[in-house]
This record gives structure tokens, C-alpha cells and sequence, in this order.
């Protein structure tokens, strides 16, 4: 068997998992929608924008260094 047989069906397995566990599980309630991103107020939206600072922005361009550079290396 190949490796690459073997990713596949991980994958497929995954997405099956996925499909079966939102099939038998109930829908979101009005209240947890509430929750999600694309819920939000815009007052929400607004906070959440601003409270990025200088220190968020940093961290994120390092750990996507960290991750550029050991794709760069592996592959």
C-alpha cells in the first residue's frame, strides 16, 4: 500500500466522519448562531478589529515565518 493510499483514505475518512456527525447532530440553536463571526454586529466586527495590536500582528508574521520556512526546507 502507498503512502499516498493511505493519505486518501484519512482524508475520505475525515470527510466522511464530518458529513455523518453534522447529519445526526441537531441544528444550531438562534443562540449559538449569535456566536459565529458572520453573526456579529457590526459594533462587534469593530471591537474585534481594534483589539489586534502591534504585538498580535508580530506573533502572526513570526509563526507564519516559522511555518514558510519549514515547508521551504522539507519539501
Amino acid at each position: 500500500m502507498n503512502w499516498l493510499h493511505v493519505c486518501v483514505a484519512l482524508f475520505v475518512i475525515c470527510i466522511v466522519t464530518m458529513v455523518l456527525i453534522s447529519l445526526l447532530s441537531k441544528a444550531p440553536t438562534a443562540e449559538q448562531l449569535r456566536y459565529t463571526y458572520g453573526a456579529a454586529t457590526l459594533a462587534e466586527k469593530t471591537e474585534t478589529r481594534a483589539s489586534w495590536n502591534g504585538w498580535d500582528i508580530l506573533h502572526t508574521a513570526i509563526i507564519l515565518g516559522v511555518v514558510v520556512a519549514f515547508y521551504v526546507y522539507f519539501w
